[in-house]
């Protein structure tokens, strides 16, 4: 009986899956922050100009509330896209780190069963080894 886990490449392939999907959840989650940070600049720069906003406004500072505006509003859809991304990637990496859990347990369940073989091996052995000492202490 060899000590050899036939789904090994199986459960190589299971991890390699699992670490692709946690570099992509790691990935949106930086966009994420980015689109964070973009906003927040959006919503700096809207309160700066609203500060100096005066009776006597120009055309251009308006148009340009209106693009900060219209921009603001595309930043917070991008995201809520990037957060149901987020949140469909971690239930793909729940499921693949259960896949691969699951073959690690049936990992060592057959090295305990190996171990458990190879012990029961060397007892028959030294019972051998024993009954034959004691036969020839007999002659």
């Amino acid at each position: 009986m060899k000590n050899q886990f036939r789904f090994e490449s199986l459960l190589n392939y299971r991890k390699s899956i699992e670490e692709k999907i946690q570099i992509e959840l790691s990935e949106l989650r930086e966009k994420q922050f980015a689109e964070k940070e973009k906003l927040s600049r959006i919503k700096d720069t809207q309160k700066s100009i609203l500060e100096k906003f005066s009776v006597n406004n120009k055309m251009d500072d308006i148009v340009y509330l209106e693009l900060l505006s219209n921009e603001y509003l595309y930043r917070k859809e991008v995201l809520a896209d990037l957060d149901n991304k987020i949140a469909e990637t971690q239930k793909r990496l729940i499921s693949a780190s259960k896949a691969r859990k699951i073959l690690e347990k049936l990992k060592e369940r057959k090295i305990k069963e190996f171990n458990n073989y190879l012990i029961k091996q060397e007892n028959k052995l030294m019972d051998e080894i024993a009954e034959v000492r004691f036969t020839r202490t007999e002659d």
